[in-house]
């Protein structure tokens, strides 16, 4: 049994390190993202009315212009 295992941990620990990369990726994709929420949640609200929208699709997002 001991050589069993002996046998399969560099494996699970490659495949951990894949996993950790991964996260780690995600994490450091989103950070700026919740930075800004972080620091905008203390803003004032404000006023407005939208009069011209302009939506660009590219791939599977969009991006929309309000003006």
């Amino acid at each position: 049994m001991r050589n069993y295992l002996q046998q399969y941990v560099p494996d699970l620990l490659c495949v951990l390190a894949c996993i950790s990369l991964v996260a780690s990726w995600f994490l450091l994709k989103r950070l700026p993202g919740w930075i800004l929420s972080i620091r905008g949640a203390n803003w004032p609200p404000s006023e407005g009315r939208i009069e011209i929208t302009n939506v660009t699709a590219f791939g599977e997002q969009a991006l929309a212009e309000l003006g």
